[in-house]
């Protein structure tokens, strides 16, 4: 009886002692949770832009030493304008990657502009949804120039 009570304690200190130095190992390659995967600029006012089409980029990183997914960000419209932030779905983004995604962004009217859609991203086994907001001012054309379609 007492040798088979050692034997638990034994093992149940083996256990303690694989799952303490798992998290020392991961504490020191840099993983924690203060370095998720993000779109970097998220919430950008893009300043004065022409009525009709401009590129528009987003820049979204993972910093973590785990790779991830952009599983993905939709083409929306909101006030004034309409966004394909042409980011395909289901990307893989490797640990320490930043990627560049170059989208267009089209703008009906003059006046003030506002995109918003949310970045569905796969970030260490987990989804977190994170806002993406584009604002801005479009101004008209010259008189006799347009691109813009209703």
């Amino acid at each position: 009886m007492l040798s088979r009570i050692m034997g638990w304690v034994c093992v149940v200190g083996a256990v303690g002692c694989v799952v303490l130095a798992t998290r020392e190992s991961l504490r020191s390659s840099g993983a924690s949770e203060s370095e998720p995967i993000v779109v970097v600029n998220g919430d950008q006012d893009v300043g004065e832009v022409p009525v009709g089409s401009s590129p528009v980029r987003l820049w979204i990183s993972n910093p973590g030493p785990v790779d991830g997914e952009i599983i993905s960000v939709f083409y929306s419209c909101g006030k004034n304008c309409c966004c394909n932030p042409n980011v395909p779905p289901r990307t893989p983004i490797a640990a320490g990657q930043v990627l560049e995604f170059v989208g267009e962004l089209r703008v009906m009217a003059a006046g003030p502009f506002e995109f918003r859609t949310t970045a569905h991203l796969n970030d260490r086994g987990v989804l977190k949804m994170q806002p993406v907001r584009i604002t801005g001012i479009a101004v008209a054309p010259p008189t006799g120039e347009s691109d813009a379609k209703p």
